[in-house]
């Protein structure tokens, strides 16, 4: 978009952010983003689905289930045993390597983040991609193949501070973009699984007015969604799965969502962000190399195509 002059930019954002607010505008891209980045997002996913068209022919991949429901649980994909094994590793840095820890001083008492877990943790875990069922649902979802992104690996604590993410919140991320948690341990109502809402749910709330979105202070936690979706005659059915240490969550993440603070205990998660690509996600790690997933800001790029 053009640069708005100072003296107009009070006049022209309201307009702007009623534009990307707006029914047509959250149906079709799903987020309130800019429009040239979106399309660009958009014009990107048909390459790669092409892509693997003139590889495999054309496929009928089926329904999408983070589109229709918008989160998918898969077992047991990772042995509970390894996984657990990986929570252990994340519980030595914070012991005993905290230069391999990053502690945001805003959330520390609430989360902490290891650094770079592919160089830190190794990466077999990425053999999870290769789970049938989870490959299947993301071809899905991507009508194509797809890439890692950025991987994460974090460890959430029982805290009486809330983070911005503990409200009801969508990510505002371009279009055909997911997340894939690996739980490393068990997640429950008691222990911090992830809540939910529906498509529908999420596009009721957006025609009264609540988004949660890159606009910053509208986030609201539960008492407040209860309320706003009391005053607009709305449901308020928030779901949630119950997982296990090696189960793996498939979420979109810009239906609205929150996390929430383990009351007991603690969770441990592996993140992964995934945008479509041309080729398999282990080709392009290949050639790219582990640095190219390493976390960082912002979380996507503007322009999705990698040399």
């Amino acid at each position: 978009m053009p640069i708005v002059p100072k003296f107009l930019q009070g006049t022209v954002n309201p307009i702007l952010k009623k534009i990307v607010r707006s029914t047509l505008y959250t149906t079709r891209y799903n987020n309130s983003l800019d429009i040239r980045l979106n399309e660009t997002y958009l014009r990107y996913q048909r390459y790669c689905s092409a892509q693997y068209a003139s590889r495999h022919g054309l496929q009928d991949f089926g329904e999408s289930r983070i589109r229709t429901h918008s989160a998918q649980i898969f077992p047991k994909v990772m042995p509970a045993d390894k996984a657990r094994q990986y929570s252990s590793v994340i519980s030595g840095f914070i012991e005993n390597n905290k230069e391999l820890v990053k502690i945001d001083d805003k959330h520390s008492s609430l989360l902490k983040t290891i650094k770079h877990p592919l160089q830190t943790m190794g990466t077999d875990y990425l053999e999870i991609f290769k789970n049938p069922a989870l490959h299947q649902a993301l071809l899905a979802f991507f009508h194509g193949d797809y890439r890692l992104e950025w991987v994460s690996a974090f460890r959430t604590l029982p805290s009486t501070h809330i983070a911005s993410s503990w409200n009801w919140h969508t990510d505002a991320n371009p279009p055909y973009s997911c997340k894939v948690f690996l739980h490393l341990t068990s997640a429950t109502a008691e222990t911090g699984a992830t809540d939910f809402m529906t498509p529908a749910d999420t596009a009721a709330y957006r025609r009264a007015g609540y988004f949660g979105d890159q606009y910053g202070s509208e986030r609201m936690g539960d008492q407040g969604i209860q309320e706003f979706a009391k005053k607009h005659n709305l449901p308020y059915r928030p779901f949630h799965f119950d997982v296990s240490a090696g189960d793996v969550s498939l979420f979109n993440q810009n239906f609205l969502h929150r996390a929430v603070a383990p009351r007991t205990g603690y969770r441990d998660v592996m993140e992964f962000f995934l945008l479509p690509n041309p080729v398999p996600w282990d080709e392009q790690l290949a050639k790219d190399g582990i640095d190219s997933a390493q976390l960082r800001v912002p979380l996507y790029p503007k322009n999705p195509r990698r040399a």
